[in-house]
């Protein structure tokens, strides 16, 4: 092999940072920016060759994150357990509380995926905080409790029955068409009362179940 063309480690990162903090920012942009700094003329070819070499440093701080977890023995679910620095950390003799920790979900429908369409790639995203199909899947077929209400293995807290409460509903965003046309129809999202991500799962030919 007899590379012609280089991309400094420092470029790569000061990119991946760009992208952390704004996302709209997109390689072309970066590339040309390269460009007009060294006086060359801006290819299309040159944006590809960043990219794809972007996509192989990405990958080596991937793997080695991941040997670095499995190192400090940071296994399966203890993102979602230390995630949250205030709500994982308790202090010698800390008082108990009744709702020890807050948590929320909601989902959104804007991340919809036409079946079929584009070129898929194959390649497995390693996550600790993607929950993957196949894991959301071995729940498809449970018993849906009725919006508005509560299983009858969970205790209540508190009285807090109100008009408000009694006639809430969940309004249907996904109709039985967009089921059949996406193959993602969205993303639901969990995080701790301090807005800190914990875990995101794709929804599938389904709306928010």
């Amino acid at each position: 092999m007899q590379p012609t063309v280089a991309f400094t480690l420092e470029s790569l990162e000061f990119y991946h940072q760009l992208r952390h903090h704004q996302g709209s920012f997109g390689i072309q942009a970066f590339i040309k920016t390269l460009c007009a700094i060294q006086d060359i003329t801006y290819t299309r070819m040159q944006r590809n060759q960043f990219s794809v070499a972007l996509d192989v440093y990405l990958n080596i701080l991937q793997h080695v994150q991941c040997r670095v977890n499995a190192a400090w023995g940071r296994g399966a679910g203890w993102q979602i357990r230390n995630a949250c620095p205030p709500c994982g950390y308790k202090l010698p003799g800390e008082p108990t509380l009744v709702l020890d920790r807050l948590h929320t979900m909601d989902g959104n429908n804007s991340m919809k995926h036409v079946d079929a369409s584009g070129h898929a790639d194959e390649r497995v995203f390693i996550s600790d905080y993607l929950i993957p199909p196949t894991k959301v899947d071995a729940f498809r077929d449970d018993v849906r409790t009725r919006p508005g209400t509560v299983p009858g293995n969970v205790p209540p807290f508190g009285d807090e029955t109100t008009v408000c409460t009694e006639h809430w509903t969940v309004a249907n965003t996904v109709s039985e068409g967009t089921v059949d046309v996406f193959e993602q129809t969205g993303g639901f999202l969990s995080t701790c009362w301090h807005t800190i991500v914990e875990t995101l799962a794709e929804m599938q030919r389904s709306g928010e179940l």
